[in-house]
């Protein structure tokens, strides 16, 4: 879980993941790592004092890198379980649907991501511009990475530990959507997508402005690089 600035809704996400993974549930045993980029508004401490009452909460704070991405790798070096979940602080994505991304990944998918373009998926309250910006930042995401999928800018998905492992040396940290960087990389995925609807932001600020567009950009100009030059080499 990277968070910046989310001290307002971190308590409710880790208590309703504590829901959706409760045993009763029939979910598997669970950790949960929190990395946060030094928020001044000090989400890091309060994620810290139920980490000291929950030995299943573990909390990095980042006093000298930023970035949502290498956030999320920080938290995969970390992690011990053989299925590495993402999602964010801001209570936008459904963390009811991590047993059935977990499954999706135990079932053989390599990428399981929850997806706004699936059956029972949508985007909610989002607006009009963002929508549009948003599925024309996927089309673009969709021809870097080669693999049809319907929602590639996903920020909530599940990698398999084989995935994970077999790419952690060609993983390039910039920019927010480090999702293309697990389906471009490497050999072609196998990929499942579980429909959600996009919450609300109930807490923290967009992450959204013009120096992420340009990460992105840039991004996708990689990918589609490195991804025909791997398939020339491996032809």
């Amino acid at each position: 879980m990277p968070t910046l600035d989310e001290a307002a809704t971190i308590e409710r996400l880790i208590d309703r993941i504590g829901e959706a993974l409760a045993p009763t549930t029939g979910a598997p045993p669970f950790e949960l790592i929190v990395v946060d980029d030094d928020s001044p508004d000090e989400t890091w401490r309060i994620a810290q004092a139920r980490a000291d009452r929950d030995a299943r909460i573990r909390v990095i704070r980042r006093v000298g890198p930023r970035g949502l991405s290498s956030a999320v790798l920080a938290g995969m070096a970390m992690a011990r379980g053989d299925v590495l979940v993402v999602i964010d602080a801001d209570l936008q994505h459904d963390e009811r649907c991590i047993p059935a991304l977990v499954a999706a990944i135990d079932a053989g998918a390599d990428v399981a991501l929850g997806s706004r373009e699936a059956e029972g998926g949508g985007y909610g309250p989002f607006a009009r511009w963002r929508l549009g910006a948003s599925r024309l930042g996927a089309e673009l995401a969709r021809r870097a990475v080669g693999v049809e999928v319907g929602d590639p800018m996903s920020g909530f998905f599940a990698v398999s530990r084989d995935r994970y492992q077999e790419l952690s040396g060609q993983l390039n940290p910039r920019g927010f959507k480090i999702l293309l960087e697990f389906l471009a990389r490497g050999p072609e995925p196998d990929v499942a997508e579980i429909g959600y609807v996009f919450g609300r932001r109930a807490g923290g600020t967009t992450k959204f402005n013009g120096g992420v567009v340009a990460a992105f950009v840039v991004s996708v100009i990689e990918l589609t690089v490195a991804r025909r030059l791997g398939r020339r080499r491996r032809a």
